[in-house]
């Protein structure tokens, strides 16, 4: 089974680094964790907000993407469309001009 992790207090003092040279002090250490604690939330908040824009930008990309698809899909289908239609007419001229006639070989 895995040992428990031991309290700095019970540590061999050869185990553990000397934070004096850091802080003199509890209160110097307080005072650097307290602004690292406003740090965080600074940068907390500055990633919701680029959480927030990117989003925006994305539905943005989203909406473009979604539009150009769209219009794509709507020129490509009348055209073909049209393709059918104009396929279609010369077939029934051909009809009418001459009912006899073989077309598409039938």
């Amino acid at each position: 089974m895995a040992e428990l992790l031991k309290e700095r207090n019970d540590m061999d003092p050869a185990f553990t680094w000397d934070l004096a040279t850091l802080y003199p002090s509890d209160a110097d250490w307080e005072a650097d964790f307290d602004r690292l604690e406003e740090l965080t939330k600074t940068v907390e908040g500055k990633l919701t907000e680029i959480r927030t824009d990117n989003e925006k930008r994305l539905e943005q990309i989203r909406q473009t993407v979604e539009e150009k698809l769209q219009s794509t899909l709507e020129t490509r289908l009348s055209s073909s469309f049209k393709q059918v239609g104009d396929r279609l007419e010369n077939v029934y001229k051909q009809l009418v001009a001459d009912p006899r006639a073989e077309i598409c070989g039938f």
